[in-house]
């Protein structure tokens, strides 16, 4: 059968698929595909992670560079925000093979100047990028109901919407480059605030002897109701680290810097955030506020 009528999940596919960053996210992401049946090559720096997608049929790469030679569409999700640059456009990267056409979807947190400087570099080597934030975590993309703030060209899109729809329930075109990562930034500010204010409203509820449970249950049916409040007890409250959260308040608030907006809420839960996960608060104040 011709690659123009391959078949993947009922959907025509004719694009080979490759994948960067094999973390918790884009080892599931990553796993949803081979399971939908796309052919996939895989690279990570750490080889453990490689042979794990390798067992379930992945295609193992050297390098950035190897994965582009042998793939129409590479998905990217890596932190810190400055691997991605490396990976697409340093030595041994993506551009120094690609193919004319070759797309790159980045999911990883971004700030929007940066993923359109990354961009515009492609493009001149025939490289076009795709901005495709996600809202939903690990479980989102095991259940395959991730929401995708996608900024790129509108065509760019539809060709990769069989790989997102992989993992994803809901896709959004929010604009062009650079236009998914301001929206992930806005979306998480709104996340994070919710997490302070739930917390606060939590405590005043235990101090005050009344049933937590019975509390939640309201809320969910109240003018205060939240994703976060729905599930304060069984997730948020048994956190017992910040993770990336301080970093990303980090970039927030320097997207807040480059529009000319003062963002005091978001500052303030930066500030606050990692008191709120006792057993990693000394680590996460010590990090630098951009």
């Amino acid at each position: 059968m011709p690659r123009s009528q391959i078949l993947v999940g009922g959907r025509s596919m004719a694009d080979r698929i490759g994948f960067i960053g094999l973390g918790t996210m884009g080892r599931a992401l990553a796993t949803n595909l081979i399971h939908d049946g796309f052919p996939l090559t895989v690279y990570d720096a750490r080889p453990e992670a490689m042979r794990e997608l390798e067992q379930l049929g992945a295609q193992g790469a050297q390098s950035p560079r190897e994965v582009a030679t042998s793939s129409d569409i590479i998905e990217i999700a890596i932190a810190p925000s400055a691997q991605i640059e490396v990976a697409v456009l340093g030595p041994d990267g993506i551009v120094e093979a690609a193919a004319p056409g070759l797309v790159v979807v980045i999911h990883s947190t971004i700030q929007p100047s940066n993923i359109q400087q990354i961009a515009e570099q492609a493009r001149s080597a025939g490289v076009e990028i795709l901005d495709a934030q996600m809202s939903g975590g690990e479980q989102g993309v095991r259940s395959r109901t991730l929401c995708f703030m996608v900024g790129g060209e509108a065509s760019t899109l539809e060709r990769c919407r069989p790989l997102l729809s992989a993992s994803g329930s809901h896709v959004f075109h929010v604009g062009g480059v650079g236009a998914g990562a301001a929206v992930k930034m806005a979306q998480e500010i709104l996340t994070f605030v919710t997490i302070v204010s739930a917390s606060e409203a939590f405590r005043v509820v235990e101090h005050a002897g009344i049933d937590l449970q019975t509390f939640q249950e309201l809320v969910r049916v109240s003018a205060g109701q939240s994703h976060v409040a729905d599930r304060w007890l069984d997730v948020w409250s048994k956190r017992t680290s910040p993770g990336g959260i301080p970093e990303i308040l980090d970039t927030a608030l320097a997207l807040g810097r480059d529009l000319d907006l003062s963002l005091p809420l978001a500052a303030l839960a930066r500030q606050i955030i990692p008191d709120l996960f006792p057993l990693d608060a000394a680590a996460a104040r010590t990090r630098p506020m951009s």
